[in-house]
């Protein structure tokens, strides 16, 4: 899977609380499905952790990934030592 795939999960979230099409809801769930089970499926939990953080939890600025020095300091790592995990899967 690749870093533009996992980044698209929010928009995708935002379009399934827009969609009243029951075809559009499915296709739009069989996407987030496949991208949680792709990240679910990281055996690397540090690196699983990193990839929630920066694209799959919500934070407060809305629809933007948070910041790496956000997630490096809520899981005590460095920076370049987060987006080293991050890489290996992405």
């Amino acid at each position: 899977m690749t870093r533009e795939r996992i980044k698209q999960y929010r928009s995708l979230e935002a379009e399934l609380k827009l969609t009243t099409s029951a075809v559009d809801r499915e296709r739009i769930l069989a996407e987030i499905n496949e991208i949680v089970a792709f990240v679910q499926g990281i055996d690397d939990s540090f690196a699983r952790r990193v990839i929630t953080l920066r694209y799959i939890e919500p934070h407060r600025g809305g629809g933007k990934p948070m910041k790496w020095e956000e997630v490096a300091r809520r899981v005590r790592a460095s920076i370049s030592y987060c987006k080293a995990a991050c890489g290996r899967y992405l």
